[in-house]
């Protein structure tokens, strides 16, 4: 089901620490490579773990009363007064629930989160001109304050382990790190000791196992339900004709002479004369192919229209199942390609998407379960904001 990419409106709070990596497997690079290398465009992808902000989790929107609480409490200058010590000061409490403080650091982890957040939803293109307003500072607000209340009421039922599950996910954030000293600036970056992430992790795993426990069980997603989401979505279960296919490259690059490019045409014809004199296909691509697919036989895996270069693409898609192509030249150099599987276009059926369609209709309504209980918390809460320190 190519199109049926649905994101949960849910992200379940399991690391409130802000922290995570960034990195790649060796496979991965090789298979990105391959398909690059086919016509195919391949993301790079960062090579180095690094640290990075977690995607904010519940989000209800701000009610008007809040936001002109925050508007009426907003100091008129920040440059002088208490208001602008209290604002440095990372420690300082931007609100208060139920008697429990939560820091202005903890508010200004969560707007970096906010902020990467919208900036990815833009394909990092605004990042730099993202200034945060009133309404994104009382969002952040919102989120932290029902985060804290979840918190506490979690904290009724803390899992038994929970002390073994915070040192082996602490243990597992910091093997993250090359070194000691990275971990640390990381952690200072915001303003966060060993301590302060312990505390975090805590919450964390906590509020995840209230949300597995207490509340995922509650949703329930009929077969009726589940059916009328595939008949009024239609769009969602197209699948696409695709192949999946070999090939071996013989490789040119813009500039080469013409006496360079003629040699390499030479040598794919070779190739191709032993394939129809019947050399095995893989071993021959393993090697001669210049494709980072060779040592796997040249295989590309399944592809749909639009993924390759269009030369390569027409000639793919023009072969049967077990057929091979004469010599077919891009940008790239000189293929000869085999599809070893064909699918033509097709619509899923109900039965082999139900999985898929309850499993996301589940996370969407624990989303929505996930801020009905917020609400309901927040109706019986002593909440008080600060926001002068923002």
């Amino acid at each position: 089901m190519k199109n049926f990419r649905m994101t949960a409106a849910l992200t379940v709070v399991t690391c409130i620490c802000f922290f995570g990596t960034v990195a790649c497997s060796k496979a991965d690079e090789k298979d990105a490579a391959a398909k690059d290398t086919a016509g195919q465009s391949a993301s790079a992808a960062p090579a180095e773990a690094k640290p990075a902000e977690a995607a904010p989790a519940v989000q209800p929107p701000p009610s008007s009363d809040m936001l002109k609480k925050f508007a009426d409490t907003a100091p008129k200058s920040e440059a002088t007064g208490e208001a602008a010590a209290a604002k440095m000061n990372p420690a300082a409490p931007v609100a208060v629930v139920n008697g429990e403080p939560l820091t202005r650091s903890e508010y200004d982890r969560g707007m970096k989160a906010y902020v990467a957040k919208l900036s990815r939803a833009t394909g990092g293109k605004h990042s730099a001109a993202i200034t945060p307003n009133d309404q994104m500072k009382m969002d952040v607000l919102d989120e932290m304050i029902d985060k804290e209340l979840l918190y506490q009421e979690a904290k009724k039922q803390e899992p038994k382990d929970i002390d073994e599950k915070v040192k082996k996910e602490f243990d597992g954030v910091k093997a993250r790190f090359k070194t000691e000293e990275e971990f640390k600036s990381a952690l200072k970056a915001d303003n966060l000791d060993e301590k302060g992430l312990n505390t975090l992790i805590r919450k964390g795993l906590t509020v995840d196992s209230y949300i597995t426990t207490v509340l995922v069980p509650t949703v329930k997603i009929s077969d009726e339900t589940a059916k009328k989401f595939y008949e009024d979505n239609p769009k969602y279960f197209e699948m696409p004709e695709q192949v999946q296919a070999s090939h071996i490259l013989v490789k040119t690059e813009k500039g080469d002479s013409e006496d360079k490019v003629k040699a390499a045409r030479l040598k794919a014809e070779g190739i191709l004369a032993q394939l129809k004199g019947g050399t095995d296909f893989a071993e021959l691509a393993k090697t001669n192919s210049d494709c980072p697919s060779a040592p796997q036989g040249g295989d590309l895996g399944p592809f749909t229209r639009g993924q390759m270069v269009k030369p390569f693409e027409d000639a793919a898609f023009a072969l049967k199942k077990g057929e091979m192509s004469d010599i077919v030249q891009t940008d790239f150099g000189f293929h000869v390609i085999k599809v070893t599987e064909k699918k033509e276009n097709a619509k899923a059926s109900f039965e082999d998407s139900k999985k898929q369609i309850v499993d996301y209709l589940s996370k969407s309504e624990v989303g929505n379960v996930i801020k009905a209980k917020a609400k309901t918390l927040r109706d019986t809460a002593k909440i008080d904001l600060l926001a002068p320190h923002l």
